[in-house]
């Protein structure tokens, strides 16, 4: 039965079997999609000109065995026929479906599927909230529970664009915080919570931090290169002594 029948205080609401399916960057396998309970839309790629499907026709390990010995790898978008196959088989047992392709900056597939739901009259919801990876997954984890408490493939797509709009405006708000940590990050590699926390909250304090970090390290690498002609030494006397 396609509708899941509510009776709440005498009347009669019904909620609609939503779907969830986004596509294989999202690292989610076809074995992990089916215990998820989300479908997923393999990515197809290009191995010295021969079409693979990720984890159909070639698994994750033979992908990256494959680029280990240098073979010559395409990626490219699914096929529109395969998009509508997956959503138009999926729409057999459920009402609407909310699909999560990877980031239209990185791919024209989120497009295409935007095109591709105009014709199915709102039962396809496309969301563009610009992720991949892990990301990706976690939108999908997130829409599949905004289903389950009973939003509509409609509101997820709202709500999951919102999220995505709240994103951008805070690491806007934080640009220039943003910019210091990845400074930081690249002079030094790692960094303290203490040190994090002065991104916010003392800039200044930060700077005089790292200069204090120089120092420290220049200190270091003196005193190793110091030991390390001493040991040099000492093994030149014991080779003339003996």
């Amino acid at each position: 039965m396609n509708k899941t029948h509510i009776a709440t205080m005498g009347e009669r609401f019904f909620m609609s079997k939503i779907a969830i399916a986004t596509d294989s960057n999202s690292g989610i396998t076809q074995a992990q999609g089916r215990e998820l309970g989300i479908f997923v839309m393999p990515m197809p790629f290009y191995i010295n000109d021969e079409l693979f499907l990720e984890d159909i026709t070639l698994s994750q390990e033979q992908f990256y065995q494959r680029l280990e010995e240098g073979a010559d790898v395409k990626t490219t978008q699914p096929a529109p026929g395969d998009v509508l196959e997956l959503w138009d088989r999926i729409l057999k047992d459920y009402d609407e479906l909310v699909y999560i392709p990877m980031s239209s900056g990185l791919s024209s597939s989120c497009e295409t599927a935007v095109m591709l739901a105009q014709d199915y009259g709102g039962r396809v919801q496309v969301v563009n909230n610009q992720r991949i990876s892990v990301t990706l997954r976690q939108s999908a984890l997130d829409a599949q529970a905004l289903a389950a408490a009973g939003r509509s493939a409609a509101e997820i797509k709202a709500l999951l664009d919102h999220a995505y709009a709240r994103c951008r405006e805070i690491l806007s708000q934080n640009r220039q915080a943003l910019d210091r940590t990845a400074e930081y990050l690249l002079e030094f590699e790692t960094m303290s919570a203490e040190d994090f926390a002065l991104v916010f909250d003392d800039p200044a304090a930060l700077e005089q931090r790292k200069e204090e970090e120089r120092k420290h390290r220049l200190r270091k690498a003196e005193e190793e290169k110091a030991h390390q002609t001493r040991l040099q030494a000492e093994r030149e006397a014991a080779q003339k002594a003996a």
